[in-house]
């Protein structure tokens, strides 16, 4: 069979009714899965240096997805500025990681992009009242 761009190599697709394998192992699975998990932990805890690894690679999410402020944390109100400094003692401290501090810059970084575009909104309404005030006091 000879590749020609922009021809499918399987122009008829996947046949009807055939059922993903994924699908299929879910479906057989899933009721033992609590069990299955608790067996891992078990064997984990007890010191199976496969399980633990296993256990840490795939139950355990590297990243917490979720989870922007670290519990526990509080932000000073004070400028963003001062926000990001206490961010940056934190990190000293050893209270947050670089990647949850990274988080919580990007929060006030999103929260400075809100006020800026708010203070320009309302700028650009006075704005319009003070022409519309000088157009209407020395005409058109």
């Amino acid at each position: 069979m000879v590749y020609v761009k922009g021809q499918s190599g399987n122009p008829e697709g996947r046949p009807k009714g055939l059922t993903d394998r994924r699908k299929i192992f879910s479906k057989y699975i899933k009721e033992d899965m609590p069990e299955m998990i608790a067996t891992a932990k078990r064997l984990a805890k007890e010191g199976d240096q496969q399980m633990l690894k296993l256990f840490l690679e795939r139950f355990l999410p590297c990243i917490p997805k979720d989870e922007l402020i670290p519990e526990g944390i509080k932000l000073n109100k004070g400028s963003l500025l001062e926000q990001a400094t206490q961010i940056s003692d934190l990190i000293s401290e050893r209270e947050v990681t670089p990647l949850e501090a990274n988080n919580l810059i990007s929060h006030i970084e999103k929260k400075a992009g809100i006020k800026y575009k708010e203070d320009l909104e309302k700028e650009l309404e006075e704005l319009k009242s003070e022409f519309k005030t000088f157009r209407d006091k020395f005409g058109k």
